[in-house]
């Protein structure tokens, strides 16, 4: 029994050592095809005539270098190379090598950027509004390494789509890997609140475009699920969602969602009829698809794309009321982010952004005033405490326009360091001199824009024009027990009639009955009410109606 339990543990060990030893395999034979092409003994899918090329060709002495620095780094990946990458790629570019050898190069420039971009994606998911200054040098150092390897594939592919000695899947490849690095560019500026750089969704059109026209569309790469057309559309359907209105981690979220999803989305020379939630894209435009609700095309524009998006809006609302209903994220093969209250509601606000895009529901009006802002709920619970309190943490803002449910600002001054899109703030309009002080408005940060370290705009959306700190004591808690810090909003109709509670994600049970709220307002009050459910929920804060228990 013991020998049978012994050899049964073996199997996971071997898996492990033969998976271990098919890698070690593989560099093996990347290092000798290297090595073969750094002395001129093989060239895979180049032309005959250039096996007789001598090892004294000027050409080829230019190249030697990115071959020997490439057959020394094997699998050993680190932010660092980014440097010696761009270094490479401009070399590669000015030594005059033909086009069939400069893509067998990039390919392999292309699979050691590929995992320094694997290292560096996850540091960007704690970084805060405004990206400092050498944060955003590490930032552009990547994506000019992307955008560059995305131009030479495109300038290598121009030259060689034609040719018969080009393999139709060493194409189909390239425009793949290409694609790949543009919308990785695009997620670098999503995750770190920046509008995408001037031309590069054209020039992801114009990759998109190259594929269609050579049937290449469908093209795939071993390892990696998506089809070309869908590494394009997944670009497509995250900018779709409205990207500055996510956090870095919601949105990585959204990433693996979309492309669980994206069977459902593809691309047609024509709007589908009876279909809700219909784009187009315009592939010589620098922008993304359009809804067609919101922004019809304009008359005189021809040869646009289509795609509607209501079977995969349909699929986010499903899981959305599966997970209300108590199923688990791996029941419905999503990622564990789902269970969370904020995973739950961007399934929700995806589902209306692909299906039903909205449109804004009042005017906006241009402003000029100054105001201070504060952020994170524990700091706005003790401003509402003591409002004559001395501001340490507060920062300087310009609005620049509102509505009656929102309003856009620019930073002025003062330190963001814990602003997040999702946060909960309170903003105070500055007054005239003798005049006292405004009231402290309770906003919700709904997205940011960073241009550069020195530039941050924010939109927020007014939850209420006051508030009160409040305390939270649940049920069952004894006198010793931790209070919740929470916020207690009056009603404001038509746009909420009710009462409504702001506390910190994840600080209620699942299933919670009736709360009793602590308040202090010259004397102490206590009052009793019931969760209406959940009306706002976002990666830092969950926002409940509340019911006055009539029991009480």
């Amino acid at each position: 029994m013991n020998r049978q339990r012994r050899s049964r543990g073996t199997i996971p060990g071997t898996i492990r050592a033969g998976r271990a030893s098919v890698h070690r395999l593989a560099l093996v034979w990347k290092a000798v095809i290297l090595y073969a092409l750094s002395h001129s003994y093989i060239f895979l899918h180049l032309p005959t005539q250039m096996l007789s090329e001598s090892r004294s060709d000027p050409v080829q002495d230019k190249a030697r270098p990115i071959i020997e620095w490439l057959t020394t780094a094997h699998d050993h990946a680190a932010e660092s190379d980014v440097e010696l990458l761009r270094e490479h790629l401009k070399t590669l570019r000015t030594a005059g090598v033909e086009p069939a050898r400069q893509l067998q190069l990039l390919d392999f420039l292309f699979d050691h950027a590929q995992r320094v971009v694997e290292v560096f994606l996850p540091t960007l998911h704690a970084l805060s509004l405004p990206v400092g200054r050498k944060a955003r040098l590490r930032i552009r150092a990547v994506q000019s390494l992307l955008e560059a390897l995305a131009q030479d594939y495109l300038d290598a592919l121009t030259h060689l789509l034609h040719s018969p000695n080009l393999p139709q899947r060493a194409a189909g490849t390239a425009l793949w890997r290409s694609v790949h690095c543009l919308s990785t560019h695009l997620l670098i500026s999503d995750l770190t609140a920046a509008p995408a750089e001037v031309g590069l969704w054209q020039m992801l059109h114009r990759a998109c475009r190259m594929a269609r026209e050579h049937d290449l569309a469908a093209h795939s790469v071993p390892r990696h699920p998506l089809t070309l057309e869908q590494v394009y559309l997944s670009a497509i359907l995250l900018a779709g969602s409205q990207p500055a209105t996510f956090s870095s981690v919601e949105l990585a979220f959204i990433v693996e969602y979309i492309q669980q999803g994206i069977d459902a989305v593809a691309l047609m020379d024509a709007p589908p009829d009876a279909r809700t939630g219909t784009y187009w894209i315009d592939p010589e435009r620098d922008a993304p698809a359009q809804p067609l609700q919101r922004r019809p095309p304009p008359g005189e524009t021809t040869n646009l794309w289509y795609f509607a998006c209501d079977e995969i809006a349909r699929s986010a609302a499903t899981h959305f009321d599966a997970l209300k209903k108590g199923y688990r994220a791996h029941q419905l093969g999503l990622p564990a982010f789902a269970d969370t209250p904020a995973g739950r509601n961007i399934l929700s606000r995806l589902a209306e952004r692909w299906g039903n895009p909205p449109r804004r529901r009042f005017p906006r009006r241009r402003h000029t005033y100054r105001a201070t802002l504060c952020a994170g709920i524990n700091t706005v619970w003790r401003l509402l405490r003591d409002p004559d309190a001395e501001l340490t943490t507060g920062s300087e803002w310009m609005v620049t326009n509102e509505s009656p449910d929102g309003c856009a600002m620019m930073h002025v001054a003062g330190k963001t360091v814990s602003l997040r899109v999702g946060d909960l703030v309170a903003m105070r309009a500055e007054v005239g001199r003798g005049e006292p002080p405004a009231p402290w408005t309770i906003c919700l940060v709904r997205w940011g824009l960073s241009e550069n370290p020195e530039h941050i705009e924010l939109g927020l959306q007014i939850l209420a024009p006051t508030a009160e700190p409040a305390i939270v004591a649940l049920p069952g808690d004894d006198a010793t027990s931790a209070r919740i810090a929470a916020i207690l909003l009056p009603p404001i109709p038509p746009i909420r009639p009710q009462e409504a509670l702001v506390v910190q994600c994840g600080s209620f049970p699942g299933h919670l009955e009736r709360v009793t709220l602590v308040l202090d307002d010259a004397h102490v009050k206590v009052r009793e009410f019931r969760p209406a459910g959940v009306c706002e929920q976002t990666g830092s804060i969950e926002i409940f109606n509340l019911v006055a228990d009539e029991k009480n």
